[in-house]
């Protein structure tokens, strides 16, 4: 039985991205998340795109009740395994960010590490709406990416990465009339050699924001990594959307 080529992928994610997502960047992030969500104990969240439970198990552990939903199978396994080994419980679900009928009530949503964008714009569009159809009445939507004002800038073509003897090599061009960035994914490991083409939709901020209010969103405000109003040399965005 051959093994499907994301399933690889998805298998080999944490190892790739380990090291620039430690210890110290998570317990900032899971405080921002806090902060900006404006949570408390007891809160409802859910974490679409959840990954390996990265944002979903920290929050849990901080006393929110959380639901982590993702596509992808693998990395829900290895979710459910680290939460056991955390000691906290995470309802983790499979689930297409597409099609989120069945969750309501939430008082806050993440879409957290870039989680966006990986449709075309009716698409996505299509994904705030069902984020926002999953909030309670004053729920946050707290949308972390990079900040594509900056990152086109000082747009890299390639990115390496490795893990052991395992390599990952990513050649990215960006399409400036469609808002586009095309990655060419190679992934040596094993002694195999894999590849895929990935396609992301890089939105400004002026443009999230109006799509967040497009879908319903009573206001949306952009801030940095650290929690401080966005500015022109922030490398990350959370935007806050509030229902």
């Amino acid at each position: 039985m051959t093994t499907p080529l994301t399933e690889l992928f998805d298998r080999h994610y944490l190892a790739f991205w380990q090291r620039e997502l430690g210890a110290d960047r998570l317990e900032r992030e899971q405080g921002l998340a806090v902060r900006l969500g404006a949570l408390a104990p007891g809160d409802r969240v859910l974490d679409v795109a959840c990954g390996y439970g990265r944002m979903s198990i920290g929050l849990a552990a901080a006393g929110m009740d959380v639901t982590g939903v993702d596509i992808s199978e693998q990395l829900l396994a290895e979710a459910r395994v680290r939460a056991a080994a955390a000691g906290v419980e995470v309802a983790f679900r499979p689930a297409d960010m597409l099609d989120l009928d069945g969750f309501s009530g939430f008082d806050c949503a993440l879409l957290w590490f870039t989680s966006f964008g990986y449709f075309d714009d009716t698409d996505n569009e299509r994904v705030l709406r069902q984020v926002f159809d999953c909030l309670a009445p004053g729920g946050r939507l707290l949308l972390e990416t990079r900040h594509w004002d900056r990152m086109r800038r000082r747009f890299d073509p390639v990115t390496v990465r490795t893990a052991g003897e395992d390599t990952l090599i990513e050649h990215h061009s960006y399409d400036a009339q469609t808002g586009v960035q095309r990655t060419q994914q190679t992934l040596l490991v094993s002694g195999r050699r894999l590849e895929r083409v990935g396609v992301l939709r890089r939105y400004g901020v002026p443009e999230l924001r109006a799509l967040c209010r497009g879908v319903g969103f009573s206001s949306a405000t952009a801030y940095d990594g650290f929690g401080e109003l966005l500015g022109p040399d922030s490398d990350r965005c959370v935007l806050v959307a509030v229902k």
